[in-house]
């Protein structure tokens, strides 16, 4: 159903026809054919209907049309969905005329084909338009040359400051100002993430304090014509317009614009609330982007040590939270390279080493997770562990060098995800850092285990240690 629901709605994907109408804050009779596949409603850019509202979740609910039957479906919103004045729980089927609300938005469900209009194609004018407006902006109205800038900036931008920095320059150049800054509260205060002149990143950093701490403690726009006969606020004779930056339902920061004279017009105030509008949203695209590449990079380095299925859920924890589980680890080490060995023999040497554990661990069902030296370390979830380590170790042993060091040790072991950029995984705790500590003491061509890995191991064991076992 995903790739019926990205056929363009004007191309018909069977003979079922089923269309919605909205009405509500900033809808009024909006009609929308449904193409079979999900459609998604929310307030979130994401969704393929967004509801700007208070009373609307980021992502509230789903319709899902196909072969001619409709279900609605509530998404655990905090308000709920309704249908006919009832508040629905789990798929619900949807007959002609009947009524849902999400939020303050009543949607309306029409599947009579003879009251439902084909979609028109795509208009070649619209286009042209659109065209248009790239080669000749000084032709075009306003909102067109900043809708068009702001989608050709996010799309461009590496990184989301560089996207920050084209808005800035995007409202000096609609406004006519001489100085942009970009702020955000910080833990001591307001903080300059970006500034920017009529021909790029400048060092004028100069901003009123008291206007942006205006504007987002009251998130509303700002215009003064005049600062120095403002009562409100200290400076130097300029005019200067604040605008907040909307991140969902929060304050994200302010765009700050600035120049000697004259005054700005209310046109202006209206560009500069656009820009900042789109601001936020590139901001939020960018995070989102962000932390779906985290969220796979730790799925990917989890999966090494934990089945996808639980790396998954991991992936999906609280960043503060860690978990442990009682698994077996093996770690590998190898003894010093002999000094006559070339740089070039070293690397295919390691790469050859870290190929066959990786497919032995594999092969008996572990994790495997390489680390700088390289240390090698496999993780076993079941009670079979110890006994899969010494087979694992056992093998590539055989297959050299006969030199490596092992230890098998089961304890526990905590994973969990970082909470700040990349969402990356932590491995750590006693497990880890008890097999890390028993391989430095073991004999080179030897696999010793502790206590507890001994305890589940089936064959034979004679202690060489206190607390700790040789596989005989």
């Amino acid at each position: 159903m995903d790739d019926a629901r990205r056929v363009p709605q004007y191309f018909p994907v069977s003979g079922h026809h089923a269309a919605i109408t909205i009405n509500g804050p900033g809808h009024d009779g909006t009609w929308i054919r449904l193409s079979e596949g999900i459609t998604s409603f929310g307030r979130f850019p994401s969704n393929d209907v967004v509801l700007v509202d208070d009373l609307v979740s980021r992502h509230h609910a789903r319709m899902t049309f196909f072969e001619g039957r409709t279900t609605f479906q509530d998404l655990g919103s905090h308000n709920g969905s309704y249908v006919n004045g009832q508040r629905i729980d789990g798929p619900h089927p949807l007959a002609a005329g009947d009524l849902c609300r999400i939020g303050p938005f009543q949607v309306l469900y029409r599947e009579d084909a003879r009251d439902i209009a084909p979609s028109p194609p795509p208009s070649s004018s619209l286009l042209q338009g659109i065209e248009a407006a790239r080669r000749r902006p000084g032709d075009q109205p306003r909102a067109m040359q900043v809708l068009l800038r702001a989608t050709e900036a996010l799309a461009s931008a590496p990184e989301v400051g560089d996207y920050i920095q084209a808005m800035l320059r995007l409202a000096l150049e609609q406004t006519g100002a001489v100085r942009g800054a970009y702020l955000e509260p910080g833990p001591i205060g307001l903080e300059i993430k970006r500034v920017a002149g009529p021909d790029g990143p400048a060092t004028d950093a100069r901003v009123a304090p008291a206007v942006v701490d205006w504007a987002m403690r009251k998130n509303y726009p700002l215009r003064v014509d005049d600062l120095a006969n403002d009562l409100r606020f200290e400076g130097s004779p300029q005019a200067v317009m604040c605008v907040p930056v909307p991140y969902g339902d929060d304050v994200l920061g302010a765009v700050y614009i600035a120049r000697d004279q004259p005054s700005f017009v209310p046109e202006d105030i209206d560009t500069l609330i656009a820009i900042a509008h789109l601001t936020g949203l590139g901001i939020q695209a960018s995070r989102a982007r962000r932390v779906a590449v985290g969220a796979q990079l730790a799925r990917d380095a989890l999966a090494r040590t934990f089945h996808p299925a639980v790396a998954a859920d991991l992936v999906q924890s609280t960043p503060s939270e860690l978990r442990g589980r009682q698994v077996t680890v093996l770690h590998l080490a190898p003894d010093d390279w002999p000094d006559d060995v070339s740089p070039t023999a070293a690397r295919t040497l390691i790469s050859d080493l870290i190929q066959r554990f990786c497919d032995r661990v594999s092969k008996q069902d572990g994790r495997w997770h390489i680390g700088p030296g390289p240390r090698l370390f496999a993780v076993f979830e079941d009670e079979a562990g110890p006994t899969r380590a010494i087979t694992v170790a056992d093998e590539v042993r055989s297959d050299g060098p006969s030199t490596l060091r092992a230890a098998v040790v089961r304890g526990l072991v905590l994973t969990g995800i970082t909470e700040d950029g990349p969402r990356l995984p932590i491995l750590a705790g006693p497990g880890l850092d008890a097999v890390a500590r028993l391989v430095t003491r073991v004999p080179a061509g030897q696999v010793w285990m502790n206590d507890a890995a001994a305890r589940l191991y089936p064959g034979p064991t004679r202690s060489v240690d206190d607390g700790v076992y040789l596989p005989t």
